[in-house]
């Protein structure tokens, strides 16, 4: 026998390669292409280079080296470095079946322990451990399992609950796991594109009540600022915001975007309303919101105008310059309500204090109906154009 033919007899020659090979290391694949080289090609190793080959396709030496050694699929060459979808796995797979030494569970198995790849065909077909493939989707506290086309969601996700944010977008399940709930520290999830029942959507509701709030702001508020002037866009918006307040009671944002949505369907009365509910928020926890306390005055005194109401609205503006003097949006808008009271004088001293808080209310001014009547005025003109 020819000595460089060993390994056909050295099954610990072969392991030990393989585990150079799956080391992940460049130099440890380096050697094992120089030991097969020296040893003879074996069908046991095959798979390993083919692997090398979609592994390595960046480095021309070791893509070269293990190309000499077997007459290798002339595509894994070009496979290397491509986004696995599912049309490139298919492909890879039917090519594999052609080849008896392939193992082509082996082969993904092996690319995704050293790139991460494939991680979706390893979970629908069990090839690794699905908490070995959930670990490898954590970034932070972080789990990204979005657009993976998933039939189901691991009952192993439960075992990272250090997890905050999960995305589970773009996939096919529409159950999900109880042990989902252990995730006890999450603050975001995203599922859009992914058919979840009602029954599962209200677990989520019931295990991580404040993160489905979030969901539902988010979502509401999207709708309401992409979509312009549209009452049912309106409608399906304060759809959203009314749960992610029944759902967190304790975050003042979300009822001022809801009496943001009902101000535009001009349901001005309601609006005040659930600002007063977000007022009463802060007087129990000043941190209960991502608003401050004058900026939900304000919003009360832009109702309060539209119902004719000035004596409140100016009521509502001084508490908000009580708070903050320097609060541009509602000596603003207190001007806005003193034109809307023919008050010339008033509205001039309002204006005044608000453009020189910030310029930009010069132009906001020249174009807001609340001061149409002021538009030929020449103070008015005078003090906008300067």
């Amino acid at each position: 026998m020819n000595p460089q033919d060993y390994l056909k007899n050295d099954q610990n020659a072969i392991i030990q390669i393989k585990q150079l090979i799956e080391s992940g290391r460049k130099e440890n694949v380096a050697l094992a292409l120089g030991l097969i080289k020296g040893g003879g090609m074996v069908p046991a190793l095959v798979t390993h280079l083919c692997a090398i080959l979609l592994i390595y396709h960046d480095d021309a030496v070791i893509k070269n080296a293990a190309v000499k050694l077997y007459k290798l699929p002339l595509a894994f060459r070009y496979y290397g470095g491509l986004v696995y979808n599912d049309d490139t796995i298919n492909r890879m797979l039917a090519i594999a079946e052609d080849y008896p030494d392939i193992d082509a569970s082996l082969l993904v198995k092996l690319i995704f322990e050293q790139t991460g790849k494939m991680a979706a065909y390893c979970l629908e077909n069990r090839l690794v451990p699905a908490q070995q493939v959930i670990a490898q989707q954590v970034k932070g506290d972080l789990l990204n399992l979005s657009q993976m086309k998933l039939s189901f969601l691991p009952s192993e996700i439960g075992l990272f609950p250090q997890i905050k944010h999960l995305n589970i977008e773009g996939n096919l399940f529409d159950s999900l796991p109880d042990e989902l709930q252990n995730l006890k520290q999450l603050e975001h999830i995203y599922f859009d594109d992914t058919p979840l029942n009602v029954e599962s959507i209200k677990q989520l509701e019931g295990f991580f009540p404040k993160a489905m709030a979030e969901y539902y702001a988010e979502k509401g508020t999207m709708i309401m600022y992409a979509n312009t002037n549209v009452w049912n866009d309106y409608k399906e918006a304060l759809h959203y915001l009314t749960k992610a307040t029944l759902l967190d009671t304790s975050d003042a944002y979300y009822l001022i975007e809801q009496a943001t949505i009902l101000r535009k369907m001009r349901k001005h009365q309601q609006a005040i309303d659930i600002l007063d509910k977000a007022l009463a928020l802060y007087k129990t926890n000043a941190s209960s919101g991502k608003y401050k306390e004058q900026g939900i005055y304000n919003d009360q005194g832009i109702s309060y105008i539209r119902l004719g109401k000035y004596a409140k609205a100016h009521q509502v503006y001084n508490k908000a310059l009580h708070i903050d003097p320097k609060y541009g949006n509602a000596w603003y808008n207190q001007a806005c309500a003193y034109a809307q009271q023919q008050n010339k004088e008033k509205m001039l001293y309002c204006l005044a204090r608000a453009i020189y808080l910030r310029n930009f209310f010069k132009v906001e001014a020249k174009k807001d109906a609340d001061f149409a009547d002021f538009y030929k005025d020449f103070d008015f003109m005078q003090l906008v154009s300067k």
